[in-house]
């Protein structure tokens, strides 16, 4: 293992990395929702794993970088790890598994944009829905965004997942 990750590790992580992004650019969902699911359910376990495979499967790695640094680093990995899991369980969420329709429906109550100069512009749409009240702060493509206005009414198909995420093809 040490062998492969000293070889090909920042190839794999670079491979992970791509294609944890692919379902995030897929699908509208609620926002942050599978980054919220994986931190809840995932962070224990990939901090487990990250920290075995530094103390049980690479102790020539171990002994050449130094506790301290050592134990930085695989923090890092495991927090790097946790922030692109999230893409890896909307897939998930949305490939494997039973999936149900779902009626989205309730009143638009804002609409906000989000700029960036790496990403780009976010569109959100925040919907009180009917059936629990609940406000859902939606990430969608521009096209559904400039349709509302607030005080629509929303009401859309969308899909809820095998892990109980909501989403909608973009």
């Amino acid at each position: 293992m040490e062998y492969f990750l000293k070889k090909h590790g920042d190839k794999s992580f670079g491979l992970f990395m791509v294609i944890s992004i692919v379902p995030l650019l897929m699908y509208e969902t609620v926002l942050n929702s599978s980054f919220v699911w994986a931190f809840k359910y995932l962070s224990v376990p990939i901090v487990i794993i990250c920290f075995y495979v530094y103390f049980k499967r690479i102790p020539n790695l171990r002994r050449e970088s130094g506790e301290l640094k050592g134990i930085i680093l695989t923090t890092v990995v495991a927090a790097m790890l946790l922030l692109m899991s999230g893409g890896f369980v909307l897939g998930f969420n949305n490939f494997i598994g039973p999936q149900s329709d779902f009626q989205l429906s309730g009143s638009v109550v804002k609409l906000d944009t989000y700029e960036s100069t790496k990403a780009g512009t976010s569109y959100y749409v925040f919907i009180k829905t009917v059936d629990n009240g609940k406000t859902l702060k939606l990430d969608v493509s521009k096209k559904n965004y400039t349709a509302l206005k607030v005080g629509d009414f929303y009401s859309e198909p969308w899909k809820k997942g095998s892990l109980g995420l909501l989403y909608k093809r973009k």
